[in-house]
């Protein structure tokens, strides 16, 4: 169910895949903007954007905590798979 929530939603949504990848960088770097940002070698704006653009699509804020947590099992259960 959260896979179906937070990752297969992008199937067939243009730009889709960037979005999942910057929104697993953003957690994977302790959700700060600057060092996703950095690493994904975007400004920090991109990286608003596309954040803003999966809270968006997905109705959930990666400002509460059990969306974060949700967030982070969907990306690892689909990386495994």
């Amino acid at each position: 169910m959260l896979v179906d929530r937070y990752v297969r939603v992008w199937d067939g949504v243009a730009g889709g895949d960037v979005v999942l990848e910057t929104v697993a960088r953003f957690l994977a770097n302790d959700c700060v903007v600057d060092a996703t940002a950095r690493a994904l070698g975007v400004h920090v704006n991109t990286v608003r954007h596309r954040l803003a653009r999966f809270e968006e699509v997905t109705g959930r804020s990666l400002r509460e905590v059990e969306t974060l947590a949700e967030v982070w099992w969907a990306l690892e259960a689909e990386r495994v798979r």
